[in-house]
């Protein structure tokens, strides 16, 4: 199975501005535009409750959705919506075979996690041309995918602002 992870940060690396949680507050109509793409080529998503909670009523109701949480136990499962706090890989082998691609939406702590045990394949970034200087960080410096293991493949502007989308692939 294909994972794709997409997400939206800022010029200095960051996913929120400060404590809100929720991007639309400061991304592009062209990255939402990207990101309801995405959404729609896309039959299976993987999150973090926190994740589920701000963007449940933006996905898309037939498709599979992920959410970990280590309430999992205590969260009501749906044919649709499935919590769970098992490890990332028995999650991927429950789900190989039925779906060609797994798309991450986040947060950041799924984002890291999944990237430093090698589980995503291609990355699909959002660069937006301003500075948050506070949040919750997706990386210090540029070089973090290269890091590990990711090449830039392809890069273009959305807009006249400056904003970008970066895709790297391992």
């Amino acid at each position: 199975m294909k994972i794709v992870m997409i997400a939206v940060v800022s010029k200095d690396g960051f996913l929120t501005r400060g404590d809100d949680p929720h991007p639309s507050s400061w991304a592009s109509e062209e990255d939402r535009f990207h990101y309801l793409n995405m959404l729609r080529s896309h039959t299976l998503y993987l999150m973090g409750s926190r994740t589920y909670e701000f963007s449940k009523k933006s996905l898309p109701a037939s498709a599979k959705k992920i959410v970990m949480s280590h309430k999992a136990n205590e969260m009501p499962q749906t044919s649709n919506v499935h919590f769970s706090a098992a490890a990332f890989g028995d999650i991927l082998k429950q789900y190989e075979g039925s779906h060609d691609t797994l798309l991450v939406l986040g947060g950041a702590s799924i984002y890291h996690q999944m990237i430093d045990q090698g589980l995503i394949n291609e990355i699909h970034l959002t660069v937006e041309p301003l500075l948050l200087h506070s949040g919750t960080r997706l990386f210090e410096h540029e070089s973090y995918f290269a890091h590990h293991g990711f090449r830039l493949v392809e890069e273009k502007q959305l807009n006249e602002n400056g904003t970008k989308l970066v895709i790297y692939r391992t």
